[in-house]
């Protein structure tokens, strides 16, 4: 009997920086981008039996994302450019609006070269090759 505890760690590390700018009149702009490290290990059956070469780079992580996003409001309504002395009922429907945009440009993933042709048994002269290699014998025998 075989049994894999939830023993597995992982690592992140990402310096991270951010530049926010809030202009007059409505404008404003957000700039991030985060160097990320993931690693761990990888969450297939390996590592039950041998977690050393299951260790290395997560998966999912993008170890650079530049993302930019930005807001301006329009300048109708109440306390703006224009229409800035109309009703309650003409800001309700003209004030209070904007344009925002949002661009994320990151890195793809990692190259892991994988075999998966045949399963885990096979591959490492586990308890099916054995069964198989009988078997096929058999056939032969009759």
């Amino acid at each position: 009997m075989f049994y894999a505890a939830p023993s597995a760690s992982a690592r992140y590390n990402a310096p991270q920086t951010k530049l926010d700018k809030r202009f007059a009149q409505g404008l404003q702009f957000n700039i991030n981008y985060p160097w990320s490290r993931a690693l761990g290990y990888a969450n297939n059956n390996v590592f039950a039996r041998y977690p050393g070469p299951g260790f290395g780079p997560n998966d999912a992580n993008r170890e650079d994302v530049f993302v930019i996003s930005g807001v301006c409001q329009l300048p109708f309504g109440k306390d703006r450019m224009f229409l800035s002395n109309s009703d309650r009922l003409m800001n309700y429907l003209v004030g209070g609006y904007g344009l925002s945009g949002a661009s994320t440009w990151e890195s793809g993933a990692h190259f892991k070269p994988t075999y998966t042709d045949q399963d885990l048994d096979n591959n490492f002269n586990g308890p099916a090759a054995a069964a198989t290699a009988v078997q096929t014998r058999r056939e032969h025998v009759a």
